[in-house]
């Protein structure tokens, strides 16, 4: 049995509306199912076998709800989320037994995870993976989730979504540190990020000539790694509450069921 180190990125805010209504400006600290987001992602991790140790980045407040809750580590997010999981790495360096080869890295907004959502994505993975991504069909993610503000992109094969767990190698992770700082800073122009595959994928892109399976290919060629598009991940890893009206969709289906 692999094991893995956990990352949570807790480091999110919410608009002045959302806040409101929520009682926190804090995205991990929304409250869910008598609890927070945060403590039902550390109850999810915390029971599953396959997690050895959670580190979680956030500030203070974070701070004293997840060391209540178990974590093993906070500490204070940097600038930017490539460099808070960079952070999270730095710390499991320096524990006597270092990090695992696999990390698994997720947000701290997903209301419907689960140890068995967890358990059925990680089965999925395949050992010789250095980046798991899940990549869900439109029509299998909203069986699940019927008239969700979920975003799809438009592929030859089909539209799909992505969801917010995922597993990465250590060793590549830091190795692909500055590309990503890089991707993550141009994040908000689609132009600017997709020419960094170069103009004739960029171009296929946004034309909607690409499949999956070429992305992957062309993601490994760049990266210079083994990527897997996770098409068999639970939808439940992709439904992330960013906003108000994320929030009551996911209320909606947690009290009155999934047939809205």
């Amino acid at each position: 049995m692999e094991l893995y180190d956990a990352i949570l990125p807790a480091d999110g805010r919410i608009d002045n509306a959302f806040a409101a209504k929520v009682g926190t400006t804090i995205k991990a600290l929304i409250p869910w199912q008598g609890q927070t987001l945060l403590s039902h992602t550390l109850s999810a991790l915390q029971g599953i076998q396959q997690v050895r140790r959670i580190v979680v980045i956030g500030n203070a407040e974070v701070a004293c709800e997840a060391r209540c809750r178990g974590a093993d580590a906070v500490i204070p997010p940097a600038r930017s989320a490539p460099e808070n999981i960079a952070l999270g790495i730095r710390w499991l360096n320096r524990q006597p037994d270092g990090p695992t080869e696999k990390l698994l890295l997720l947000t701290t907004d997903l209301p419907f995870l689960s140890a068995e959502v967890l358990n059925s994505f990680l089965h999925e993975c395949p050992i010789n993976a250095d980046l798991v991504v899940p990549v869900l069909r439109r029509e299998v993610f909203e069986a699940r989730f019927p008239n969700s503000p979920a975003i799809f992109v438009r592929l030859k094969d089909g539209y799909w979504t992505t969801g917010c767990v995922f597993c990465v190698s250590t060793s590549v992770y830091l190795r692909l540190l500055p590309l990503l700082e890089s991707l993550f800073h141009s994040r908000k122009s689609q132009w600017k990020t997709a020419l960094r595959v170069g103009p004739v994928v960029a171009w296929r892109f946004f034309t909607h000539q690409l499949t999956v399976p070429e992305i992957v290919q062309r993601a490994e060629r760049l990266l210079q790694c083994r990527a897997f598009a996770h098409t068999k991940a639970p939808p439940e890893v992709a439904y992330d509450i960013d906003d108000l009206q994320d929030y009551d969709k996911a209320f909606n289906y947690l009290t009155r069921g999934a047939n809205m």
